[in-house]
């Protein structure tokens, strides 16, 4: 009987190329952020300056900043942490992983 588990190279392959969804999704977020940013910049300055209104509002600040956290969480946990281990096919290391932040495991 085979050691291997039945689907283990299909999860292997989906697993090892799973960083670059989350990091592609972080790209397009983060573009899509700076381009409303810049047109609500340009809307401010454009009415703004004459009646004192500012079109730039926080939701769009946080979506930049949600954007650069999805890319980091890509390339530096789910990368490094997820997607090598499933290249290597190391099963009991995935099983055992848990992300720990503070006192919450």
């Amino acid at each position: 009987m085979s050691e291997e588990w039945q689907h283990g190279n299909i999860v292997s392959q989906i697993g090892k190329w799973a960083w670059i969804l989350g990091f592609i999704n972080g790209l397009i977020e983060l573009i899509y952020g700076i381009y409303w940013l810049v047109v609500e910049i340009s809307l401010t300055l454009s009415y703004g300056g004459y009646f004192g209104i500012s079109f730039v509002s926080f939701g769009t600040i946080f979506y930049i900043i949600g954007a650069i956290i999805m890319i980091f969480i890509s390339l530096f946990i789910i990368r490094q942490k997820f997607s090598k281990k499933c290249a290597e096919k190391d099963w009991d290391a995935l099983l055992d992983w848990t992300l720990n932040l503070g006192g919450l495991r």
